[in-house]
């Protein structure tokens, strides 16, 4: 399995940084190296278009949900086993602002089904949206808000964030808001072992380890305000 839904400018940009990238291997990210990778971000009313990836994710996609006042969601593709292309085991996950939904891409007639609401954001102290959602290879789910990256842990009827990692540093302006999320391959950013990729809008990129510590992979340009269209 392997998602991919990734917007060009963001995964030439990733690409580019893999490319100039060193240094030693201590987490759950790694440290980069040589290759490319892709990255996931809200899009314009409805989302971006999802695409299943390698190690037999097939092809697949459809429109993330839209969140209330205008925001999109995104959504991803998990399932397919060994090299194979097979799809029997497919599943798309889409996101409003504060809700998860799964879909069958063997059925789509059926719709996008509502798993529950993620616990971690729309309350008191908390950031008011999910911005994006990423899968790793053993199907695990991510989420990122303004702030943070959440580990996601579907219950029955709520999506729970059983880790939460703090985004942002001393250094990075309070206006900073963080929007896209991806796993870039083994062999692309790390030889042994898949990096969770953060972008934000200072167009920064981020490795984010497990133990919760981050590290700056580098720049990919400015981010504009809005699409031109008069999206946020």
């Amino acid at each position: 399995m392997r998602l991919r839904i990734a917007p060009l400018s963001f995964l030439v940009a990733l690409a580019a940084l893999a490319a100039c990238a060193s240094g030693k291997d201590n987490g759950f990210a790694g440290n980069p190296a040589a290759g490319q990778g892709g990255s996931v971000q809200a899009g314009a009313a409805g989302g971006p278009a999802g695409t299943g990836g390698a190690a037999g994710a097939g092809a697949g996609g459809t429109a993330g949900t839209g969140g209330a006042g205008g925001q999109a969601g995104s959504g991803v593709i998990t399932g397919g086993q060994g090299g194979g292309p097979g799809t029997d085991d497919l599943v798309l996950y889409a996101h409003s602002k504060l809700a998860l939904f799964q879909m069958d891409p063997q059925k789509l007639e059926d719709g996008l089904k509502e798993i529950g609401a993620f616990e971690c954001v729309g309350g008191d102290g908390q950031d008011t949206t999910m911005t994006d959602v990423a899968a790793d290879s053993q199907q695990r789910l991510w989420g990122v808000s303004d702030n943070f990256v959440y580990r996601l842990e579907i219950k029955e009827n709520s999506v729970a964030c059983v880790q939460t990692i703090q985004l942002q540093t001393q250094g990075q302006s309070q206006d900073t808001s963080f929007y896209g999320l991806t796993f870039a391959p083994v062999g692309t950013l790390s030889p042994d072992k898949e990096v969770l990729v953060a972008g934000n809008t200072a167009g920064e990129m981020w490795a984010i380890e497990e133990s919760g510590e981050i590290k700056l992979l580098g720049h990919f340009g400015d981010v504009p305000p809005t699409d031109g269209n008069g999206n946020i």
